[in-house]
């Protein structure tokens, strides 16, 4: 059944093509949303996981890989070890999911800061077109002064 594993890679790994499908609960339909955050248990992540399976026909080698916990400091522990040493796209995209979340239910609660009275700091202005004619001015000027000539008498 279930039993928590330490995996490590071989030096003799070869290269390995596979189709990763995740489960998480910020998958719309997936996961149960609360105002405490987002949740999916063990058992609908795999009842998730054998309907998406099913189509595949024959005989398939499967690995899941679970993480959980049962607070939102715990999995995300037991995630960032993940991540840190399999850095799959679809644990990194979990692992930023569960970060923003934590973040905002803090962040909802804020009020903004009011908008203060006149404008804004001054920034450069950098677009594209401003930046190819800033550059033209300068290599414009660089030709000129290439071709004032110089005198080693200064």
């Amino acid at each position: 059944m279930w039993r928590e594993a330490r995996l490590a890679f071989t030096d003799s790994l070869a290269a390995l093509d596979c189709s990763v499908v995740p489960a998480h609960p910020w998958i719309h339909g997936l996961g149960q949303q609360t105002d405490n955050g987002a949740y999916l248990s063990p058992v609908n992540a795999i009842h998730y996981l054998a309907e998406r399976l099913a189509g595949t026909g024959g005989n398939t080698d499967v690995v899941i890989m679970m993480v959980t916990g049962q607070t939102h400091e715990n999995f995300m522990k037991g995630l960032n070890s993940l991540v840190d040493v399999f850095p799959a796209p679809a644990f990194t995209q979990v692992r930023r999911l569960a970060e923003s979340a934590a973040t905002l239910a803090t962040e909802k609660m804020q009020i903004p800061a009011k908008a203060g009275a006149g404008l804004p700091v001054a920034i450069p202005l950098s677009v594209p077109t401003s930046r190819a004619a800033l550059s033209a001015a300068a290599i414009s000027e660089a030709q000129k002064a290439a071709g004032a000539g110089f005198s080693l008498e200064g």
